[in-house]
């Protein structure tokens, strides 16, 4: 892989962590905002803020110059799952977002 495509791989995981993560803070807020949420609610709770900071991480931790396949797939994956919880609370409380 030559320099520039490596460098282009870098900063777009960069940003995909990024948007991931501000994606999780968003239905973090959501999730929090619901007074005496069962515990199913509350272990999503828990499972998005690691999610939140495993993004973090990523965005973060320099990457090695290789393109690494499979973190592509989970993270687009991942985006996408935040981005379906988006538009469920979207439905649900339409002024939240």
């Amino acid at each position: 892989m030559d320099a520039v495509s490596a460098t282009a791989s870098v900063i777009a995981i960069t940003n995909l962590a990024a948007q991931i993560a501000n994606g999780i803070k968003t239905l973090y807020r959501f999730w929090e905002s619901i007074e005496d949420a069962p515990q199913d609610v509350r272990n999503i709770m828990d499972e998005l803020k690691l999610l939140e900071c495993i993004m973090l991480d990523i965005g973060s931790t320099p990457i090695n110059e290789q393109r690494n396949p499979t973190l592509e797939v989970a993270m687009a994956r991942c985006a996408q799952r935040v981005r379906d919880l988006q538009n469920l609370i979207c439905d649900l409380e339409p002024a939240f977002l």
